[in-house]
C-alpha cells in the first residue's frame, strides 16, 4: 500500500496561487512523530557522550594538575582542584563560591587548609568528587566520614555504610576501633550487629586480639552476642589477655571480667573457668562474682526463690537489643581515646604561589607546579576572626552590603567538625 498522499491541483495553480494545506494525514503525522523521537534520541545520546567527554577531560586536568583555580592544603602537600567541580558535588562549596564575599580579591586563588585528616584520605575524597568512585580502606574510613559530613557529600557515607557488608571480620574490627570516637553511632552500631551475629568466628581472628581495651569492652557489653554459652565470652577475654603483655593487661583483668555474665553459665562451666585460667583464684572480686553465680544456679536447681534476691542478667542472643554506642561512650568518656577534630580554614594564596598556580594552569606539564609546596600562606591573610572586620569594610565599600553573619566565609574561618 502506498502511503504517499498528493494534494489536489488548484485551478489557480498557473497564477502561482497555492491551496491552503489540508489536515495532516495519519501517516505524515506518524512520520513527524517518529522524526521527533529520533531527534530526541540523538540529542540524549549526544548529551550522554558530551557528559562523558566533559567528565573525562576534567578528571584528566585534575590528575595532571592543570587549569586549577583553588587548592587543598594537607600538611605540606598542596592539591590543586577546580571550583566548578567542588561546587557541583558539595552544597557547602556551592554556597561558599557563590557568596559575594568570596569574590573579595577574586584574582587571587584560594587555599583550603584541612587539618585532622590524612593526605591519602583527602585524595580519595577528591577522587570521588571527580569520578564518582572511591577506594575505601579501614585506615581511611574515619577521615572519609569526617570529610563527607563536613562538606555535605552524603553519598560517601552511604558507600562507607555499604562497605560493612563487604568487609572481612578483620577489617570490621579495625574500622570499629577507629570510628567509635567520631560520633558516627549508626555506623558503629551496624558494625557491632555484624560482629555480634558472628562472634564465635570473630573472636578467633588476629584483629580481635589487637583490639584496645575500650573497643573490647564495647563488644562484650552487647546483649546480642551470638554465643553457644557465656563460657565463650569468658574464653575470649582470657585469649585477649594472653595475646598481650601479661604484666600490662592483667591490670584490666577484673574490669574485663565484669562484662562476663557468670550467672548465665552452668555450675559445671563455672568450675571450668578455674581450670581454663588457674590464676583466677588470685582475684578476690572475680571469685566473689563466680561464687554468687554458683549460688544463683543452686537456687534455680532447687526450684527455690533466691533469699538474697539476686537477679539473673539478661540472656544473650542474636536478636536482643544492646546498649547504644552513645551510652557506652558517655559512661567511658574518660577512657575512650578521641580522634583529633577536622579543621577547615580558607585563605588567599601569597602572590608567589598564586603566580605559580596561574602559570601552571596554562602549562601542559605538571612539572611547573613542583615548587609550589614550599610556600606558606601568611597568617595575616587568613579569613580568621581578626580579618572579618577588614572584610566587612571592604565588602561595604565594594557592594554597599554587609557580610551576613551566616556567610560561609565566616563559618569557614575556623571550623571544627
Amino acid at each position: 500500500m502506498n502511503n504517499k498522499v498528493s494534494l489536489p491541483q488548484s485551478s489557480n495553480s498557473k497564477t502561482g496561487y497555492k491551496s491552503p494545506p489540508g489536515p495532516a494525514s495519519p501517516s505524515s503525522s506518524h512520520r513527524k512523530s517518529q522524526s521527533e523521537i529520533e531527534s530526541t534520541r540523538f540529542t540524549k545520546d549526544h548529551d550522554h557522550q558530551n557528559y562523558i567527554k566533559l567528565g573525562k577531560y576534567i578528571r584528566e586536568k585534575f590528575h595532571n594538575q592543570q587549569i586549577c583555580d583553588v587548592a587543598f592544603k594537607v600538611g605540606d602537600k598542596l592539591i590543586p582542584t577546580h571550583k566548578i567541580v567542588l561546587a557541583s558535588q558539595s552544597p557547602l562549596f556551592a554556597t561558599l563560591f557563590e557568596e559575594k564575599a568570596f569574590h573579595y580579591d577574586a584574582a587571587t586563588p584560594k587555599i583550603i587548609k584541612v587539618r585532622g585528616v590524612a593526605e591519602k584520605s583527602v585524595l580519595a575524597f577528591l577522587e570521588f568528587l571527580y569520578s564518582g568512585t572511591i577506594e575505601i580502606e579501614p585506615t581511611t574510613i574515619s577521615d572519609l566520614l569526617k570529610l563527607s559530613s563536613a562538606f555535605k557529600v552524603h553519598d560517601i557515607k552511604k558507600l562507607c555504610m555499604n562497605h560493612i557488608t563487604l568487609a572481612s571480620y578483620e577489617e570490621l574490627l579495625k574500622i570499629l576501633t577507629i570510628v567509635k570516637s567520631i560520633k558516627e553511632e549508626d555506623y558503629c552500631e551496624k558494625i557491632l550487629s555484624v560482629i555480634a551475629k558472628n562472634f564465635i568466628k570473630v573472636k578467633e581472628t588476629s584483629s580481635f586480639y589487637e583490639l584496645n581495651k575500650e573497643t573490647l569492652c564495647l563488644i562484650l557489653e552487647q546483649d546480642s552476642l551470638n554465643t553457644k554459652s557465656e563460657l565463650d565470652v569468658f574464653t575470649s577475654v582470657i585469649s585477649w589477655i594472653q595475646h598481650h603483655d601479661y604484666e600490662v593487661t592483667i591490670q584490666y583483668f577484673e574490669e574485663l571480667l565484669f562484662y562476663v555474665r557468670f550467672p548465665l553459665m552452668s555450675q559445671k562451666e563455672l568450675f571450668r573457668c578455674f581450670k581454663i585460667f588457674k590464676p583466677l583464684r588470685n582475684y578476690k572480686k572475680v571469685v566473689e562474682m563466680i561464687a554468687m553465680a554458683n549460688w544463683i544456679q543452686t537456687s534455680q536447681s532447687l526450684d527455690q526463690d533466691d533469699p538474697l534476691e539476686n537477679q539473673l542478667p539478661k540472656e544473650r542472643n542474636g536478636t536482643a537489643s544492646s546498649p547504644s554506642v552513645n551510652s557506652f561512650i558517655k559512661t567511658n568518656s574518660s577512657t575512650v581515646m578521641k580522634e583529633p577534630p577536622l579543621e577547615i580554614q580558607m585563605c588567599p594564596m601569597p602572590d608567589s604561589m598564586a603566580h605559580d598556580l596561574n602559570m601552571h594552569a596554562r602549562s601542559s606539564s605538571s612539572q611547573d607546579f613542583a615548587q609550589v609546596e614550599k610556600y606558606e600562606a601568611p597568617k595575616s591573610k587568613t579569613f580568621t576572626r581578626r580579618k572579618v572586620k577588614d572584610l566587612k569594610k571592604e565588602n561595604i565599600r565594594r557592594t554597599g552590603r554587609k557580610i551576613p553573619k551566616d556567610s560561609p566565609i565566616r563559618q569557614l574561618s575556623s571550623l571544627n567538625f
